[in-house]
């Protein structure tokens, strides 16, 4: 059976991007765009992100034959106990966003039908200073994870079939696969997005209880805002991810805290030359970094064993006459 309909559930930055760069790539493959807000959905295909706008979740779900989905967690736990019911049994389905295991657990314990392989593209160091948008449409780029890694997590028992149709979608966003362990997964991200957002957090609160607070204010400018943006609007997910592993996040704060204490001794004993040559050495560092993630020179990363071509060939051949084990 040939796969003809890529569909999207849940548009977002991540996925709208990911549809625009298949869509150039393979532009024989249908690309469907689903979204709750139906306004968004007739957008991405008036805009030609998507080929369709499909306003019907359920006729979206059994028309495809690769769902990429990228909701809330809760509404992704409620598609998922209906998912079964919906699609068919040839259908490959994957996440983008990092809730690595859980999903995974989620997807072997409730739907019966397809095949389901974690996955989460990271972002293009090349669009990191891009202009921040907050309407999916207008944001989507097709180079937002070129020259990237797109991390793959399948199941031991997953189809191997699925695990390269996965793999595939990646290639055609001009992204390396990753393979990595899905609990693995979300420690790192623990440490690289909730960290941050738990930092941004408490400069805001040390600030905040000062007396001099409202003098404070007057002056802040883009530094403090930029410094305190990353928990703007996200208090109700925050606290989830935090307490969905208290043991991991602690450890993360801790690894903080004891950095603070050991510049903060450098201050007390006004060693000015070990901490100027800290922030030297850890921007040299940071530069690399970014020098890196540009040019995606990883000796780690796994190669893929088929070409760019071949990947197209298989999304249109038959790449659907497998079984679910188990």
């Amino acid at each position: 059976m040939q796969a003809q309909n890529m569909t999207f559930i849940g548009l977002t930055q991540a996925s709208l991007s990911m549809a625009l760069a298949i869509k150039q790539e393979a532009p024989s493959l249908n690309t469907v765009g689903y979204d709750s807000d139906s306004t968004l959905t007739k957008r991405a295909a008036e805009k030609e992100i998507v080929n369709d706008a499909e306003l019907d979740l359920d006729k979206a779900i059994a028309e495809a034959d690769i769902l990429i989905i990228d909701l809330p967690q809760t509404e992704t736990e409620n598609l998922f106990n209906v998912l079964g019911g919906l699609m068919r049994e040839h259908v490959v389905f994957t996440h983008l966003t990092p809730k690595a295991k859980h999903y995974q657990k989620l997807a072997d314990s409730v739907v019966k039908k397809g095949f389901f392989v974690g996955s989460a593209p990271v972002q293009s160091a090349q669009t990191f200073e891009s202009r921040v948008v907050d309407d999916p449409v207008a944001a989507a780029r097709a180079d937002y994870f070129k020259n990237s890694l797109f991390c793959l997590m399948p199941s031991p028992n997953v189809d191997e079939g699925a695990v390269k149709t996965v793999r595939g979608i990646g290639q055609l966003m001009g992204a390396d696969p990753y393979f990595i362990d899905s609990a693995e997964y979300d420690v790192y991200q623990l440490a690289l997005k909730t960290l941050p957002q738990v930092t941004s957090l408490a400069l805001f609160e040390s600030l905040h209880r000062q007396t001099a607070w409202k003098d404070l204010l007057r002056m802040a400018g883009n530094d403090f805002y930029a410094g305190t943006s990353q928990f703007a609007d996200k208090g109700q997910s925050l606290a989830k991810d935090v307490f969905e592993d208290t043991q991991t996040a602690i450890h993360w704060i801790n690894q903080m805290i004891g950095s603070l204490e050991e510049i903060r001794r450098w201050i007390e004993v006004t060693d000015e030359e070990t901490l100027a040559s800290l922030f030297s050495e850890r921007g040299f560092e940071r530069d690399i970094w970014i020098q890196t993630r540009k040019e995606n020179q990883w000796e780690e990363v796994q190669q893929a064993d088929v070409d760019q071509q071949s990947f197209r060939d298989m999304f249109m051949g038959s790449m659907f006459g497998r079984r679910r084990n188990g």
